[in-house]
């Protein structure tokens, strides 16, 4: 039986980022340069569009949802609506029919 799909990039990825912050410590001893001072010589060379768009897909997302509005959350209105059985005259009446 193979390996499952995906189990090389698993174990590839703590190899590259390992090597990524040792070539890191590598330039650092060798030019004494940081990686902030690195990206401040390639804003200054390229421009700031090119480098951001160069690392926009290794920075970390976040997604913040706010589940309130006007004061009121989203769990308490569908716990209302849950909650709310037969509330009308027309409903409680068996033989009428709702339009």
């Amino acid at each position: 039986m193979g390996r499952p799909v995906g189990s090389a990039r698993h174990q590839l990825a703590p190899v590259v980022r390992s090597a990524f912050v040792r070539a890191l410590d590598i330039i650092k001893d060798n030019r004494n340069k940081t990686l902030p001072e690195l990206m401040a010589e390639a804003i200054e060379e390229h421009g700031i569009l090119l480098v951001m768009k160069s690392i926009a897909p290794y920075i970390e997302r976040e997604s913040k949802i706010d589940l309130t509005s006007n004061g009121v959350s989203l769990i308490e209105v569908l716990s209302t609506i849950s909650g709310a059985r037969h509330d009308t005259p027309v409903e409680s009446e068996p033989e009428s029919i709702r339009h």
